[in-house]
């Protein structure tokens, strides 16, 4: 039933987990359209799914630890990689982000570090009802909001970026004495 043993049993938890987290997210957005209820920032969606979803693992916490190791074994990342890849896109997708750019990678990735982050931190929590694990994952969104802010501060100042990295590498040729053709 399981060839691979506990990973295969694993993984089987962690795939079935993200669809429910998938159905769950899929019915919230249809019901509060259907109410026509405002719908919620991005943020606040992306850190309820979050939070929707390691609340799932609770009834497993005490395993959880290995079955992380098993996802960490080489012949078990891919599948493992795979799973935390659609926890991210689906959580993306219902949130509403459907761009085909450069931003789609990196939000992926940004979140899977938010989420993984906050797995680990949720392990050994202790406190009365993972309050300390939910506070650590609203700073670690919040510093991503500080990011953002940040990366589209530096788009308005990105059209001039090749002439400073160009005039740039001239002051360092001139500093080292490169530029001069006679040398």
């Amino acid at each position: 039933m399981f060839p691979n043993g506990g990973a295969d049993l694993a993984n089987y938890l962690y795939f079935s987990l993200n669809r429910r987290l998938a159905t769950e997210l899929a019915t919230q957005n249809c019901t509060a359209e259907a109410e026509g209820t405002p719908k919620k920032s991005t943020s606040v969606f992306i850190s309820g799914a979050v939070e929707s979803r390691l609340r799932m693992l609770i009834p497993y916490l005490d395993v959880w630890p290995q079955a992380m190791a098993l996802f960490a074994l080489p012949q078990n990342s891919p599948e493992a990689l795979n799973n935390l890849k659609t926890l991210c896109d689906d959580i993306w997708f219902h949130a509403g982000d459907r761009s085909t750019d450069f931003n789609w990678y990196t939000k992926r990735v940004l979140l899977a570090g938010i989420y993984k982050s906050t797995e680990l931190y949720m392990l050994q929590d202790q406190s009365e009802d993972f309050h300390a694990t939910f506070a650590f994952m609203d700073r670690r969104m919040s510093d991503l909001q500080i990011m953002g802010k940040c990366a589209r501060k530096m788009q308005f100042g990105s059209d001039n970026i090749g002439d400073v990295l160009f005039g740039g590498m001239h002051v360092i040729r001139n500093i080292l004495g490169a530029n001069d053709a006679k040398r």
